[in-house]
């Protein structure tokens, strides 16, 4: 949770590190750059590399599809096969909406 504090009557927009009653709070990086409505994927914030704009419909957030595979592999011990079948079945099969994220793959320049 992001402290929010009041000043003069005027919320404070909120930063990276919000202070709260003494308290540092640190915000996740997909509350911090993620649009209004945009949903986030838990567990994957590390893999945001932007947001995505569609014509006629709301901002979402753009995750990287091989650093999602990555942090499985690192973070629950996967196997790159279970991580791939995890990211198609689990995270790239779930919609819940226009919010839902989505994901790429970057193709760099040899």
């Amino acid at each position: 949770m992001v402290g929010r504090r009041v000043d003069r009557g005027k919320p404070r927009p909120r930063r990276l590190i919000d202070l709260y009653m003494g308290w540092e709070l640190m915000a996740s990086r997909s509350e911090m750059i993620a649009p209004e409505g945009a949903l986030s994927a838990d567990g994957f914030d590390a893999a945001i590399v932007g947001t995505m704009e569609r014509y006629g419909m709301e901002p979402i957030l753009a995750y990287d599809w091989d650093k999602c595979v990555t942090i499985l592999m690192e973070r629950d011990g996967m196997s790159y096969e279970d991580a791939i079948e995890y990211m198609d079945f689990n995270v790239i099969g779930a919609w819940v909406g226009d919010g839902t994220p989505c994901w790429i793959h970057v193709y760099e320049d040899e």
